[in-house]
């Protein structure tokens, strides 16, 4: 239920420019960078992983076109979008195998296609200051290695967080997008999944809020003797009381 993804600093130019947003998806090998990831892991599209409510299958994750980012980031170069402000890219030592060097190959990625780039890997608690509200205030532009896990089964433990102006890690203030989201969280059964499809589209479609990278895999080794399947959760905990011996 992890799902890997880059937040994008909205607030802060240039990133506060959709073609520089959309230029950043498009710019990375995603072939290339799911080696580092393993053979089974998912491409990700959305931030929550198929089976919870509001995932939405259809929902195609970003190619890779460099030249279509170089080509937006000169559309937005002359159209005087500073492109060439430094924008840090925010790693987290240790957040999951091969982070650091994902990092390393995106910076890179970036840079080929005409931004200026540069990474910073922080310890858990200075990295945590730039993911949770309040932002430093000289944080300046930013893109922040993360992972999300929602094993809950519902997409309200997600959108909310991510894409509300109130929400802890959003960098986003849209009035009309926060409607949008109160109004799928007060919605019930069909209602409720087809509104956070809707707001799973806009994320990536209008706004390019973030990166989303890959839905991570977890390996479990069970013994013959027991009765028990990991799930969604297994990740995260393993409750005891849900393990049999075999007769």
């Amino acid at each position: 239920s992890e799902t890997t993804a880059i937040r994008i600093d909205t607030a802060e130019p240039p990133l506060n420019d959709l073609r520089v947003r959309k230029a950043l998806n498009l710019a990375i090998d995603w072939e290339g960078l799911a080696q580092l990831f393993g053979d089974d892991v998912k491409r990700a599209s959305q931030m929550v992983v198929s089976g919870i409510n509001g995932h939405d299958d259809a929902l195609e994750p970003w190619p890779y076109d460099p030249e279509e980012a170089k080509r937006l980031i000169e559309v937005a170069r002359a159209a005087g979008v500073a492109v060439d402000t430094e924008i840090k890219l925010i790693g987290r030592n240790g957040i999951y195998p091969n982070g650091a060097e994902a990092m390393e190959a995106m910076m890179t990625m970036w840079q080929d296609a005409g931004l200026n780039v540069k990474l910073t890997m922080l310890d858990v608690a200075d990295w945590l200051r730039y993911l949770q509200k309040p932002f430093p205030a000289e944080r300046g532009p930013n893109l922040l290695q993360m992972m999300h896990d929602n094993n809950k089964g519902d997409a309200a433990f997600t959108v909310p967080i991510f894409y509300r102006s109130s929400g802890s890690y959003s960098t986003l203030a849209d009035p009309a997008f926060d409607k949008q989201i109160d109004e799928a969280l007060a919605a019930t059964g069909e209602a409720r999944t087809n509104s956070f499809k809707a707001i799973f589209g806009k994320a990536r479609n209008e706004v390019a809020a973030d990166i989303p990278m890959f839905h991570m895999i977890g390996y479990t080794r069970v013994g013959t003797r027991l009765e028990w399947k990991p799930d969604i959760t297994t990740n995260s905990e393993i409750p005891l009381a849900n393990i049999a011996i075999k007769d």
